[in-house]
């Protein structure tokens, strides 16, 4: 169906040691199709562009790319970026239907492909469209529009549910913390251990600090810092840092942390 597809938007992305290092595993929701072109070689750093199947970071692979080379994908293939050393650049480019003139930055505008994959139950798709109802929500609290705001976060909480009942790992995450902020402790703790278990990073770090303090299950520290090690080895940089912080493999982790670009890591290793 490519004929059909016109170039929407383009840009050139770097990652440099003193700025940006990751960007994390996500969708390219506001895209049909995305074209990533390599603008450096392979090496002039260690890590770089990688598919990530499922919610579980040990299926990402990362791609190969000489410079020049081109990695295609659609939208429902979640990706990202993570530099560990060296400099990073890159052309990116969004593809989108000629007969739709859709938007990145409209989010109250719902990418009709999520829509029809939604439609068909894609746990994905339902998490990706729930996300955007959410992200309009804040946007029309901030603008005034209270109505409006709570409308939408309404719909975004039960599309969030919907996804998480499909199987989204990232949805469970997101459940997990809107029953945290309404003090269901337990169901939080139980939609954060699913994600962890499904090897989401920051759903591990979510959950042990629900096991570190007793929130919603027992009390278990030693639990914890297994939770936190698997957040850590999934590529969590906070659950790192975390374990930095409470002197388990103290410099393993600091230094990873850092590497991932976390803020506080990188203070600390400076010192």
């Amino acid at each position: 169906d490519c004929p059909t597809l016109e170039l929407s938007q383009a840009l050139i992305r770097r990652y440099l040691p003193t700025e940006r290092r990751e960007h994390p595993a996500h969708f390219d929701a506001h895209a049909t199709a995305t074209v990533v072109v390599s603008l450096c070689d392979p090496g002039d750093y260690v890590g770089g562009y990688y598919a990530q199947p499922s919610a579980d970071a040990a299926s990402a692979r990362y791609a190969s790319l000489d410079v020049g080379d081109a990695f295609c994908h659609g939208h429902d293939l979640r990706h990202g970026v993570r530099v560990l050393s060296g400099a990073r650049y890159s052309l990116v480019l969004w593809f989108t239907p000629r007969a739709h003139r859709f938007r990145r930055r409209r989010t109250s505008t719902i990418p009709p492909w999520h829509k029809e994959a939604a439609a068909r139950g894609e746990a994905d798709a339902l998490y990706n469209v729930a996300s955007r109802d959410a992200s309009e929500a804040a946007r029309r609290a901030s603008s005034g529009d209270v109505d409006g705001a709570a409308r939408l976060a309404a719909r975004a909480a039960d599309g969030h549910e919907r996804a998480a009942e499909a199987g989204s790992a990232d949805a469970m995450l997101n459940v997990g913390v809107l029953r945290y902020n309404s003090g269901d402790l337990a169901g939080a703790a139980a939609c954060w251990r699913e994600a962890a278990q499904r090897g989401k990073g920051n759903a591990c770090r979510y959950y042990a600090r629900c096991l570190t303090r007793g929130e919603g299950v027992c009390e278990d520290r030693a639990a914890a810092t297994r939770w936190l090690k698997r957040g850590a080895a999934a590529g969590d940089a906070s659950a790192a840092y975390s374990l930095y912080l409470a002197g388990v493999d103290g410099e393993k982790h600091l230094a990873a942390a850092a590497a991932s670009g976390h803020a506080g890591a990188c203070v600390d290793l400076a010192k």
